[in-house]
């Protein structure tokens, strides 16, 4: 175990660790799941890519996010993005929605653009 995990886990009780040790049962238990076996075995690159990349989340919400954003960046559909958001909400309850998720994913752009470096300020 990494050093970092470890200091986080004594920092914790024994329900919290019990709690965390089963959400990463329940992502270890999600990687069977026919979507990711499909992209897990894809002749498309991206979609293999897409395996890793979930199984890197552990269920950890803003990695899921990211996962997500570049879905949205490659132009998959609606339904692939939402497919895996109820599979990862059925590991770690995190209640995403295709409409938190765009919201989200917009409300960052924009703070990204409103940065003065880029020289659109007050969007």
């Amino acid at each position: 175990m990494h050093l970092c995990n470890a200091v986080v886990l004594c920092s914790m009780s024994y329900q919290e660790v019990a709690d965390q040790i089963n959400v990463i049962l329940n992502h270890l238990q999600s990687l069977e799941d026919p979507m990711i076996q499909q992209w897990m075995t894809s002749d498309e690159e991206t979609l293999r890519g897409y395996t890793i990349q979930y199984d890197l989340t552990a269920a950890n919400k803003d990695k899921l996010l990211l996962l997500v954003e570049s879905m949205f960046h490659n132009e998959e559909t609606p339904e692939m993005i939402v497919e895996l958001l109820q599979l990862a909400d059925g590991v770690n309850k995190h209640q995403l929605t295709l409409q938190s998720v765009l919201e989200t994913t917009v409300s960052g752009l924009l703070e990204t653009l409103s940065v003065p470096e880029y020289g659109c300020e007050g969007l």
